[in-house]
């Protein structure tokens, strides 16, 4: 069967941040692989962060002035949409009125965290609270996006903590600062990495604070991925949004803070199976949790292995393939 176009609508930011648009980059990479065609992918952002994280041998990209969820975006995408093309969006500031117009044209897929009630005709949901609706929602830890390079096995348990410290793409409250100021005094005996995000609102205060609290600690500025540093580290600090899974797919103890409401969920579902110490949300967090959290996973091995482990066992490798691969088998059905 001849495959028609595939069509990606995400955006990112400071507002909505990088995870939308990451994953939904790993997924369009593995469905360009698979079909052997570029994928247009529709996005409005800054040029620094699609050349960052869009690799255009993959992708045809048309830049957006507009934004996901707002009459003129409503407007402007129609015009790139083909009948029966393959559509599928990532954002959580979806409209019902968008889905409803956008499924009468596509095959459209939502990847979606379940935040928004919203009825997609299908949709991708790799948390691990996801509800699956119909037959042919792809849902669940299996389909996860994950880039396959963070399931590089290598052997780092022994030895001192090595810790990184990422609040993700934006970090509008610089949380980021927070911790480096109230952790140094657990911090500064170890080897940290700070990653500041590509769309972080102040980067910097946070140097500033690192040569003034941990001197010692590596400043990482924006970088395409977290895949090295992942690798490189065995603690991790770190917000509820995609970092979170990577970070436990490469092997690491979790210290969780939720920056926004719509993380909560993700950090308390990993910390009830014991793949993650959730400290809570940012603005209830004192110094005195934050010390006595890393305190007890730093003095304690066992406890640490035991969440390191937990983590690993729910992403055992890159859903991304997968996922490709089912979502082309439904829409080839449909074509037929």
């Amino acid at each position: 069967i001849q495959f028609k176009m595939i069509l990606f609508r995400c955006d990112a930011g400071p507002e909505v941040g990088l995870g939308h648009l990451i994953r939904s980059s790993v997924l369009g990479v593995e469905l360009s692989k698979i079909t052997n065609k570029k994928i247009t992918f529709v996005i409005n952002s800054s040029e620094k962060i699609i050349s960052k994280y869009l690799d255009r041998n993959y992708f045809n990209i048309i830049q957006s002035y507009t934004k996901i969820g707002t009459d003129d975006d409503f407007k402007f995408f129609k015009n790139y949409m083909q009948d029966d093309c393959l559509l599928i969006v990532d954002s959580r500031f979806v409209r019902q009125k968008d889905i409803n117009y956008w499924s009468s044209y596509s095959y459209l897929i939502g990847i979606n965290d379940g935040i928004n009630k919203l009825s997609w005709p299908i949709i991708l949901d790799y948390n691990l609270d996801a509800k699956k609706r119909n037959s042919y929602d792809l849902i669940g830890p299996k389909y996860n996006l994950i880039n396959s390079n963070f399931f590089y096995e290598i052997e780092k348990n022994q030895g001192l903590p090595r810790v990184l410290i990422t609040m993700g793409g934006e970090d509008p409250e610089n949380l980021t600062s927070w911790i480096i100021k109230n952790g140094a005094k657990a911090l500064e005996k170890f080897d940290v990495r700070v990653i500041i995000g590509a769309a972080h609102p102040d980067s910097q205060t946070v140097k500033s604070d690192i040569s003034k609290y941990l001197p010692k600690a590596d400043i990482i500025d924006s970088p395409p991925n977290l895949v090295d540093h992942a690798i490189w580290s065995n603690f991790a600090i770190t917000a509820g949004g995609m970092s979170a899974y990577e970070l436990a797919a490469s092997g690491n103890t979790l210290i969780g803070i939720a920056l926004e409401k719509h993380q909560v969920p993700l950090l308390k579902s990993m910390d009830e199976i014991g793949a993650l110490d959730y400290l809570g949300e940012y603005r209830d967090i004192t110094e005195a949790k934050l010390i006595t959290c890393l305190g007890k996973l730093f003095d304690d091995s066992v406890k640490a292995d035991k969440l390191r482990n937990s983590a690993k066992k729910i992403f055992p490798s890159s859903g991304s393939h997968l996922a490709a691969a089912r979502i082309l088998d439904l829409w080839r059905h449909k074509l037929v």
